[in-house]
């Protein structure tokens, strides 16, 4: 069975091989790039000036450099041999230029990863147009980059092991910070107990177990075992 028909706008801009190419020439013209910079910071830093080969001696420089690395000096040429300084500060100083850039290029591209939205997930223009409802809560979390908050027609679901923080840190605070009418369920009892006596303007909120109630700041009967509970109006 065939598939739809490829139109021009479905096809890549650059296939594999041409990406290998550009990545290929992008590395050297950064390598060269790096070298020429860091021969002319070596000179400005251990020898006597800015050391930067002229524009008719940077080819010759260049195959000097490769050819005969334990001579810098002989492969820049007057006059800007005379401020460099020794085959070491020079390769030092190429090195260290080297391994920050490295540095920089991985911690970009680790930012760069850490930002995509993994498959199924929203992206972060979806994030942003989500927030900018208005009907959001106060956030509990962050995705890419982005505060979480949740929208009255939105669900969430939370993985986390035992004693993570899942009732104190997100289903009571969310509780009691709710403006209106909340329904909540749970498997133990200090979720009531920690949301019944909440201080909240509206007084007309109820918590209920089926081994006992809380209405206000009162509760009637026992929740010393685990149950389902519903609380009502908080």
């Amino acid at each position: 069975m065939r598939g739809p028909p490829v139109t021009t706008s479905d096809e890549r801009l650059l296939t594999r091989s041409d990406t290998s190419v550009l990545a290929a020439a992008t590395a050297v013209i950064l390598l060269i790039a790096t070298t020429l910079l860091g021969g002319a910071l070596s000179g400005l830093l251990f020898g006597h000036g800015w050391a930067w080969p002229s524009a008719l001696r940077l080819g010759d420089t260049l195959l000097g450099l490769a050819t005969h690395p334990t001579e810098p000096a002989e492969a820049y040429g007057n006059p800007t041999a005379a401020a460099l300084p020794a085959a070491g500060p020079f390769w030092w100083t190429v090195g260290a230029l080297t391994a920050l850039e490295v540095l920089t290029v991985g911690f970009a591209a680790a930012a760069v990863i850490s930002r995509r939205a993994q498959p199924g997930l929203a992206t972060r223009r979806q994030m942003r147009a989500a927030l900018a409802g208005g009907d959001a809560g106060k956030p509990y979390g962050s995705y890419l980059g982005l505060p979480v908050a949740l929208r009255g027609e939105d669900s969430a679901l939370t993985i986390a092991p035992a004693r993570a923080g899942k009732t104190t840190r997100l289903a009571v605070g969310r509780i009691v910070d709710a403006p209106g009418v909340v329904v909540a369920t749970s498997t133990k009892s200090d979720l009531v107990h920690l949301t019944a006596h909440a201080e909240k303007a509206d007084t007309g909120r109820m918590s209920s177990t089926p081994t006992g109630s809380c209405t206000g700041r009162t509760c009637a009967g026992g929740t010393s075992s685990p149950a389902a509970m519903t609380s009502g109006r908080l």
